[in-house]
């Protein structure tokens, strides 16, 4: 993809080139004291024309329609196992589910309404250390051993604090802990106060976090009168996969020997 500049049509390697050297040229008028700015060339990766961000680290691009493979912490690019409830047990969905790619995407072309992920397996290679560390709580009883490929349920969290500048470490902590305690309880955390039609308004939710977070709260439940009234636990609900995700857990947990089989 290329540009226009000063009416010229570059094409794509010139527009690189041409946006490499304004950098140097911005930079140096923003800094104008800092003579090591010439001692470095900046390369532009490519030329993208809509994005996605969340958190600090994850992020997906596209070139016009053509949308480039993302990047977000602990998910893989191959596809997951995916999982329903049916009836009592649970229902293969797919064996190639991405939910770091269906949720980026989501992000970037409605925030308003967001699917809510599905349960999945992740996978990976259990290591010495780990192994180690969980023996008496995970692996004494299994045939799992350093080097296995193991298996774990989760549920993509689409509410991450590091997007936000708190005010103090004390402010973090303290949100922090509220919703590893939501999480805990219902299987989400704030994303329960912005459901409209069994989708995540997620722009409202991030807006409304932010807000807080800048004013000064400690908690996001002081904020709400129902917590004042003692009534908070009627505002928030189970995520809708939570059920089918404790089942799995607990199907893994036999698996690996750190319960009975009922």
């Amino acid at each position: 993809m290329g540009m226009v500049v000063n009416g010229a049509e570059l094409d794509n390697q010139k527009s690189l080139d041409w946006l490499g050297k304004q950098i140097t040229i911005h930079l140096k008028e923003q800094f104008p004291n800092v003579p090591v700015i010439d001692k470095f060339q900046f390369e532009i990766k490519d030329i993208y024309t809509s994005a996605s961000f969340h958190g600090t680290a994850n992020y997906k691009f596209w070139i016009g329609d053509t949308p480039i493979p993302g990047k977000m912490r602990s998910y893989k690019k191959a596809g997951y196992n995916s999982y329903q409830m049916a009836g009592d047990d649970l229902q293969l969905l797919t064996s190639n589910y991405t939910p770091s790619e269906e949720f980026l995407t989501g992000l970037r072309d409605n925030p308003e309404q967001l699917e809510r992920c599905k349960t999945y397996l992740f996978y990976k290679i259990l290591k010495p250390g780990e192994y180690k560390k969980n023996y008496e709580t995970s692996w004494k009883n299994s045939e799992a051993f350093p080097g296995c490929t193991v298996e774990s349920a989760r549920l993509l969290r689409e509410c991450s604090l590091t997007q936000f500048t708190f005010q103090s470490k004390k402010q973090f902590d303290s949100w922090e802990r509220e919703q590893k305690r939501l999480r805990d309880k219902i299987g989400q955390s704030y994303e329960s106060w912005f459901i409209k039609d069994n989708k995540l308004d997620f722009q409202e939710m991030i807006e409304t976090l932010d807000e807080l977070i800048r004013g000064g709260e400690m908690r996001f439940t002081s904020s709400r009168d129902a917590n004042r009234n003692r009534h908070l636990s009627r505002e928030y609900t189970d995520h809708p996969e939570y059920k089918c995700l404790l089942l799995a857990k607990h199907q893994l947990d036999v698996r690996y020997g750190r319960v009975g089989e009922e």
